[in-house]
């Protein structure tokens, strides 16, 4: 989790920090939320980006997404995954946009991966026909994730 802005760090932040490393811990949920909450207060309009929503179970996403809009209008969440899940109320008042890539994208991200990864380069080498087939092959079994 990251707040990005141009100011240092809140004390409040950096106590919890410290107190947990010195046990050995990790904050809880509810001392997380307290310190984001008041953040959140000091600001006028909060973009929140959670990525990768789907490696999370559904549980934990309800209690987190619960606690950062508790009682907050100025908080706009965005959030990434391979899918929502058809059964949650979590997005029932949300625009929900789904971007699947073609085949395309696939290929020219891959491609790139190739072009700059040092290592995948010394494996391959400059054998075209076989860089093609690695490159067909993913593509094949992404099938747009």
């Amino acid at each position: 989790m990251q707040l990005v802005y141009q100011t240092d760090l809140p004390q409040e932040l950096l106590d919890l920090y410290n107190e947990n490393v010195e046990k050995g811990t990790r904050p809880g949920l509810s001392e997380i939320s307290g310190v984001l909450r008041k953040e959140l207060q000091r600001h006028g309009t909060v973009f929140v980006i959670i990525d990768a929503l789907d490696e999370c179970d559904e549980s934990t996403i309800k209690r987190v997404l619960r606690e950062l809009c508790k009682g907050q209008s100025n908080v706009n969440v965005m959030v990434t995954s391979r899918q929502v899940t058809p059964n949650t109320d979590l997005f029932f008042e949300s625009r929900i946009l789904q971007i699947v890539p073609t085949a395309e994208d696939t290929r020219l991200y891959i491609e790139r991966r190739f072009a700059d990864e040092p290592s995948i380069q010394r494996q391959i080498g400059r054998d075209a026909a076989f860089r093609r087939q690695i490159v067909d092959l993913i593509v094949e079994r992404s099938q747009g994730m």
